[in-house]
């Protein structure tokens, strides 16, 4: 029996929805050694008295103006968030110790009942090395203690950190066997509370140093914060990634995308990404712009590590520099994540039963017939991929039928080939990629319905 695929179309404010017809068959900066204590200025930045601070999260104004003490010999007093000393003799460079914005810890360290604060400070004395340290600020009735800052290690990602039960618990990555000075891809955790007013490290067990691999990724689920240095990501859209075995997926802030992913032999922080493939659905600007963007740099990721919590994918940008996608963890994985096998429902074993062509498509400006609907064919296959024969091109693609009739279809990435005058092989597959449902007519005709903006000046 012949299967047929029809396309219309439904007008909104802001949306078309289009029914198509079955057709058938990739680490913090390096760090610089601590210079003596003699080479630091032994005058620090004079500090006022500490401006007093509400009883509740010391905000972070205050901390970036406070004064530390455990990094050099004398406290030290930032301004702005930056500590500069004098050169070094023989070094022209000038230590300086960098606060760490969006990185603090709230938690109360002393038992109080108050809020106190953990921040992270980046040491660097010229040369290589760049130390990081955790520093503690308590809330004494509305003034900055200082409780004195603790070295960690030289040139370290922090994977997570939190407070609980009074201590800081941090996990590191760090540098193991074979990993070069620069490049630490160990996990190792530790420790740290206060001990008569001062924070420390607490000792314990010798910690078993464990190589990152995928498997600290599986699973995760990461929202875009910046889409290079200093590059906020849009306010109004949330842009995604998650990670599965191999498998990276997640909104483009616009469209769905699925892609693989797989790290480096030598070093687990290379990292490659494969080509994305997406919805097609027409966006507006300016998120259409970030999405091309984002998807342009997750297919040229290089390395990755973890900042302070978070996750940065590094890429190189069309002038060979590098940038860097960063992102916040989410509560929980994307619900919105694809998977890539559909529930095997009935409806989806009717739609993968047979292949489907494309007869005829309508809309509310617009209505026609195919005419050779054998050049245009849909195979649903049972493994989630989807067969696409657009009159002279062949595409590979992805789909999933969610719950009731919903569903989506990812269009691999493609090359379209000019298939000569009066062919719709490019409108075929762009209204493949915008599917957004699907319904069964006649026994024998498979509508798909897309979704489509009414000012998109392709003709659909």
């Amino acid at each position: 029996m012949k299967r047929t695929l029809l396309i219309g179309a439904i007008a909104t404010s802001h949306l078309l929805v289009a029914c198509a017809t079955p057709a058938p068959p990739a680490a913090t900066p390096e760090p610089t050694p601590a210079p003596e204590a003699t080479a630091v200025d032994e005058t620090p930045t004079p500090a006022a008295e500490a401006a007093p601070v509400d009883a509740g999260v010391i905000p972070a104004e205050a901390l970036m103006n406070a004064t530390y003490s455990g990094i050099y010999d004398v406290p030290i007093t930032l301004t702005g968030g930056l500590y500069e000393g004098k050169p070094v003799e023989g070094d022209p460079a000038r230590p300086t110790v960098q606060y760490i914005e969006g990185a603090e810890l709230v938690g109360d360290l002393d038992g109080d009942g108050v809020e106190d604060t953990v921040v992270f400070l980046l040491e660097r004395g010229g040369g290589s090395g760049a130390f990081t340290y955790v520093a503690a600020q308590l809330n004494r009735e509305g003034q900055l203690v200082d409780a004195g800052a603790v070295r960690i290690e030289d040139r370290i990602g922090v994977k997570s950190a939190a407070i609980a039960d009074g201590q800081v618990e941090l996990e590191i990555i760090t540098q193991g066997p074979g990993d070069a000075a620069c490049c630490g891809s160990h996990k190792v955790r530790k420790a740290y509370a206060l001990q008569e007013g001062q924070l420390a490290e607490l000792a314990g067990d010798e910690q078993e140093l464990v190589r990152l691999s995928a498997a600290d990724l599986a699973g995760t689920g990461w929202t875009l914060v910046e889409l290079n240095t200093d590059q906020p990501a849009l306010a109004d859209t949330e842009v995604t990634i998650n990670f599965g075995n191999g498998q990276i997926s997640g909104s483009g802030g616009c469209n769905n995308y699925t892609g693989s992913f797989s790290l480096g032999d030598v070093s687990p922080l290379f990292m490659t990404t494969g080509p994305v493939a997406a919805t097609q659905q027409s966006c507006p600007d300016p998120m259409a712009s970030q999405e091309t963007a984002y998807f342009t740099a997750l297919e040229r990721i290089s390395h990755w590590g973890y900042v302070f919590g978070r996750l940065a994918l590094y890429y190189k940008d069309d002038g060979g520099e590098t940038g860097r996608l960063l992102f916040a963890p989410q509560a929980t994985p994307d619900a919105g994540a694809l998977e890539l096998m559909p529930p095997p429902t009935e409806d989806l074993t009717m739609l993968r039963a047979n292949p489907w062509q494309w007869v005829s498509f309508t809309s509310p400006v617009e209505a026609f017939d195919i005419e050779d609907p054998s050049s245009y064919r849909l195979t649903f296959n049972t493994d989630a991929t989807l067969a696409i024969t657009a009159d002279c091109n062949d595409v590979v693609g992805f789909y999933q039928g969610e719950s009731g009739d919903a569903l989506t279809v990812i269009v691999g990435p493609v090359i379209l080939a000019d298939c000569g005058s009066g062919s719709r092989s490019d409108q075929f597959v762009k209204l493949l990629g915008s599917a957004a449902s699907y319904f069964f007519r006649d026994g024998n005709g498979l509508l798909l319905m897309a979704i489509v903006r009414l000012d998109e000046p392709t003709k659909v």
